[in-house]
Formats: C-alpha cells, structure tokens, sequence
C-alpha cells in the first residue's frame, strides 16, 4: 500500500463515515441492508489502515531514517576528508616556507602558481578554561536580573576587545606558524574577435 492509496483510504472512510452518521440520524437508527454494507466496508477500511496502512508508512519510515543515517555516516566521513585535506594542505605550506627560508627568497614563482612568506597568527580562547572560570557566576549574574533558570549562557571570548598592548588573559592561546600565501595562476582573457 503507497501512499496515494493511504489517502485515497482516509478520504474513502471519511466520506462513508459520514455518509453513515447522516443516514443514520434520518432514519432513525434504523439498520438497513445498505448501511449494513457501508458498515461492513467502513470496517473492512479501517482494518486495511490499521494493518497494511500503518506497516506501509512504518516501512517508508524506516527507509527514511536509514537514508538519514547514511546521509550522517556520509557527512561524517566527508568531514574526516576534508580535515584530511586541511592537514595536507598545512604541511604543503610549512615544505614551502621551509624551502623559501632555505634558499631566501622573498617569493617562489613556479610556472603556473606563486607563493609569498607570510606568518599566521591565531589568537584563541580555551573553551573549558572558560567555562571553568566563568560559566558559575555568569549563570548567578543572569538568573539574579530575573532570567529563567531554565535558561544557559555559552562563553566567548574575543581577543580584539582586548586593549593593544595589554598582555592577554590566561584563557587565549597564542599560536604564531610560519606559511605562504597562496596566489593562484590568474585567469587568461580570450581575445574578442
């Protein structure tokens, strides 16, 4: 049983049931032939929703949630990938670096790709020293301004509202890497005939 045939049943026993109450009601309750072949089928509708209809939808159900699955497992193993990628692509960076310091060259210019010395400096915060030092009395100070208990706070912290030349708190890392940048091989114009 599909889908249009599920509706085609709830619409088909809608409509009798309907049609039955209202018979029902103009003759007085009286139990004819022809109600007694609408109840019948009304039973007979029901029990194909209750069995085949609802195994029917079970099982569309089940695809669905083992396609989500997959899909996840997918998403998964793609982000592994393209960590994998980030990774390559960092050890690139640091052979480059190492051979332009090596042979001193301020830009290494290939046939088709050019790369500068540059160096990357990443400020972070740690998360859980965070939390640690900071989540108890952000959730006292919130609830104690009437906020509901039932409410959290998630701590950040940025390293740019920190004032130049103020040594930063604790709870940033500091990571200095030596790199390239990466210029890419600009595109060529066709010529307009």
């Amino acid at each position: 049983m599909n889908n249009k045939q599920i509706n085609e049943a709830i619409f088909e026993l809608d409509r009798i049931s309907w049609e039955l109450d209202e018979a029902l009601s103009e003759n007085g309750g009286e139990l004819t032939d022809d109600l007694q072949n609408s109840l019948d089928q009304r039973a007979n509708l029901r029990l194909l929703l209750e069995n085949e209809g609802i195994d029917s939808l079970g099982r569309w159900m089940k695809s669905v949630e083992d396609r989500k699955a997959t899909l996840a497992a997918e998403k998964e193993k793609i982000s592994q990938k393209m960590k994998a990628c980030d990774n390559t692509i960092d050890y690139i960076k640091r052979q480059l670096r190492s051979i332009m310091d090596l042979l001193g060259i301020d830009k290494a210019k290939g046939t088709l790709y050019t790369f500068k010395p540059c160096d990357s400096h990443k400020v972070e915060a740690d998360k859980t020293m965070l939390r640690e030092l900071f989540q108890a009395k952000a959730l006292e100070a919130i609830h104690a301004a009437g906020i509901p208990e039932c409410v959290g706070v998630s701590l950040t912290a940025s390293s740019k509202a920190i004032p130049e030349g103020e040594q930063l708190p604790a709870f940033f890392t500091v990571t200095d890497t030596a790199t390239v940048t990466f210029l890419k091989p600009a595109k060529v114009k066709k010529e307009e005939e």
